[in-house]
C-alpha cells in the first residue's frame, strides 16, 4: 500500500497533533509520537519526534510486527515502534495511539 494512498489518514493524524498542541498539553520541545491503524488493519502509520515541525512526508508505514513497509524510519521512531505494535496487537478496538510528555 503506497504512502500516497494514505493522505486522508495522515491528515487526520496531523489535525490531532495540531489540536493537542493548541490545547497546550505538550511539554517543552513539543515531542511526541502518534500512530493510526490503516483501514483494513495489518499496518499503521507512525510519526515521532518534534511535533511542531512534522509533515505528511515524515510518516512511516509499519506492519503489526514492527517491520518497516514504507518510508524512512528515524532512530526516534525505531525506539518507540514496539510501543505501538503492542497496542494494536493487544487492543484490536484501538484505531490510534498517542504518546506525549505533558507540561
Amino acid at each position: 500500500m503506497p504512502l500516497k494512498d494514505l493522505d486522508v489518514e495522515k491528515e487526520a493524524v496531523l489535525k490531532a497533533i495540531d489540536a493537542i498542541e493548541k490545547a497546550g498539553v505538550m511539554g517543552i520541545g513539543q515531542h511526541g509520537n502518534f500512530s493510526a491503524l490503516v483501514p483494513g488493519g495489518g499496518a499503521f502509520l507512525l510519526i515521532g519526534g518534534d511535533m511542531d515541525s512534522v509533515r505528511k512526508d515524515d510518516f512511516v508505514l509499519v506492519d503489526l510486527e514492527g517491520n518497516l513497509i514504507e518510508g524512512n524510519m528515524t532512530a526516534r521512531e525505531a525506539e518507540i515502534v514496539h510501543l505501538h505494535t503492542v497496542i494494536y496487537r493487544n487492543r484490536p478496538e484501538a484505531g490510534a495511539a498517542v504518546h506525549v510528555h505533558s507540561t
